[in-house]
């Protein structure tokens, strides 16, 4: 589904889908409230999405997305990508089994990553974190 200028996709009637890349596509509307087997999303960073739902989307275990989106559901995520990634924070505490965050290019000035105790990697680059 790359590169093919979609801007909406609704696969709520595939509910078997698993791994989903529209990486660069100017979405602006994305359905996957029925995909609860889902475990592999991939947006990108040319998507026009504001308000993405994941919140039914409890396998979620990768995601790489630039939209504020609420992953507080998603607690088996374990790679989280939110390359210049908008909101002004984000909430990643109920995300225990995150190993991977990476937030590069980020307008949020702080994260709390003490409930993320399985984390490996972790890669902040050029992100407007106010650090001690």
């Amino acid at each position: 589904m790359r590169n093919n200028h979609i801007q909406t996709m609704d696969f709520s009637a595939n509910t078997q889908l698993k791994r989903l890349n529209c990486l660069s596509n100017p979405l602006n509307s994305l359905n996957l409230t029925n995909n609860i087997l889902l475990d592999s999303l991939t947006t990108g960073r040319l998507n026009q999405l504001n308000n993405l739902d994941l919140s039914n989307n409890i396998n979620l275990k990768y995601l790489d997305c630039s939209n504020a989106v609420d992953i507080s559901n998603n607690i088996n995520l374990e790679h989280l990508r939110i390359d210049e990634y908008e909101a002004l924070s984000i909430d990643i505490s109920n995300n225990i089994n995150l190993k991977t965050l990476i937030a590069t290019f980020c307008g949020f000035s702080q994260i709390d990553l003490s409930n993320n105790t399985q984390l490996e990697y972790l890669d902040l680059h050029s992100s407007s974190l106010n650090l001690p």
